[in-house]
């Protein structure tokens, strides 16, 4: 019963080049991070070399992306500027890979996001669509033990060698790190009804489909954040907005497409926010 994920694939040629970004030594906090992360002591908590900032504005929360494949990361940029705190896409590649993550097989599944706003610290609901049916008269599945069994059984019947069964490992560790996760029978999917919810909470991330959202003649899944404000209404931070003028020669229409979407008609899958106290240690 394989379940609805957003995945984006990054190129050879990409892949490389964050590599080598990290490598140079242009980032002496990254590389600060790689040094710590593979010694034996290794670190009490991932929030330890975070630093934190104070924004002027909510428009200064927001970062572009730095490729096409990073959207999911630079949306949970987004989100922790929104707490105050700043960290790069390649401290969030190190975390997932000391995870045990094969980040750079194949791109990001929106669980990896769960999985590390949780060991920042962080609270998170996930939401997503099954792909089958599953025999359970519940509308929604929120129970651990079930979810966990409905994983578990796709795990079996899945091969080691497919991306998608990184996605599985992450609902686990979602499970393992007092996460929650909903799983929608696919006669009602997760929809604005659920956002409207979250955003009472703090910020949610969603995934749109570029067709739909951009109304853009392709079809990939993008992660947009979604800020509450004082007046029970909310902003749409996009990171692929600045990104979108070096990709598409037409881009400045396809952002006006995107400002008159219909939030109200949004499926998809999401996850929301909330701070917490207790941050999980490393082991």
């Amino acid at each position: 019963m394989l379940m609805a994920f957003a995945q984006i694939t990054p190129s050879a040629e990409l892949l490389l080049s964050a590599n080598r970004y990290v490598k140079s030594g242009q980032m002496t906090k990254t590389n600060n991070w790689e040094k710590t992360m593979n010694s034996k002591k290794g670190i009490k908590n991932y929030s330890n070399s975070i630093k934190k900032f104070n924004w002027n504005n909510i428009e200064d929360i927001c970062v572009s992306q730095r490729d096409d494949w990073t959207c999911q990361l630079t949306a949970l940029r987004i989100v922790l500027r929104y707490y105050n705190i700043d960290i790069y896409d390649e401290e969030i590649i190190y975390i997932l890979k000391h995870e045990n993550f094969k980040v750079f097989d194949f791109g990001t599944y929106l669980p990896f996001i769960g999985v590390i706003a949780l060991k920042l610290g962080f609270n998170i609901s996930y939401r997503t669509q099954i792909a089958n049916l599953y025999p359970d008269e519940s509308t929604i599945i929120s129970s651990g033990a079930t979810i966990r069994k409905i994983i578990l059984e796709d795990i079996k019947n899945t091969s080691e060698e497919e991306p998608i069964i990184q996605g599985y490992y992450a609902f686990l560790k979602i499970l393992d790190l007092d996460g929650k996760i909903y799983l929608h029978q696919p006669y009602s999917p997760p929809s604005f009804k659920e956002i409207k919810k979250a955003l009472k909470k703090g910020p949610v991330i969603s995934v749109v489909s570029g067709n739909e959202y951009y109304k853009i003649d392709e079809d990939w899944g993008h992660a947009l954040v979604l800020i509450p404000t004082y007046d029970n209404r909310f902003i749409v931070l996009d990171d692929f907005r600045k990104k979108g003028y070096e990709e598409y020669p037409n881009w400045e229409m396809y952002l006006n497409h995107s400002k008159e979407y219909d939030w109200s008609t949004w499926k998809g899958s999401m996850i929301e926010f909330r701070k917490r106290n207790k941050i999980y240690n490393q082991k």
